[in-house]
């Protein structure tokens, strides 16, 4: 069986070479990935705007601290193909951390990947 961290070093792969978006869910909470169509630069996209009014001043410093910025308010940061590893674990962080769900469970995977 998959995990999530090998489905979505795949799918983070697939992104890169391809372009699209991506869609991690457990449950309600989700962490979400794309390609800019200009630019060739992939994004990592945590906390939508419908949940950072419920994060703590704790968890908003865990994610500056991961290197998420506020931007049209949502977290996020620029992400590169070196380092897919430690988007892996960033997720897994979030999931079991921020999130507070069961990283164990499987991810819900949309995705809308150009071939």
């Amino acid at each position: 069986m998959t995990t999530n961290g090998e489905l979505l070093l795949k799918k983070l792969q697939l992104l890169e070479e391809h372009g699209g978006f991506i869609v991690f869910a457990i449950d309600e909470y989700y962490i979400q990935f794309y390609k800019d169509d200009d630019t060739g630069e992939l994004d990592f996209e945590a906390v939508s705007h419908n949940f950072l009014d419920t994060l703590s001043t704790d968890l908003a410093a865990d994610f500056e601290r991961l290197g998420f910025k506020i931007s049209e308010e949502n977290y996020s940061k620029k992400i590169y193909p070196e380092k897919f590893a430690e988007v892996v674990e960033d997720a897994a962080f979030i999931f079991s951390n921020i999130y507070l769900v069961d990283y164990t469970k499987p991810f819900e995977v949309t995705d809308e990947i150009s071939y």
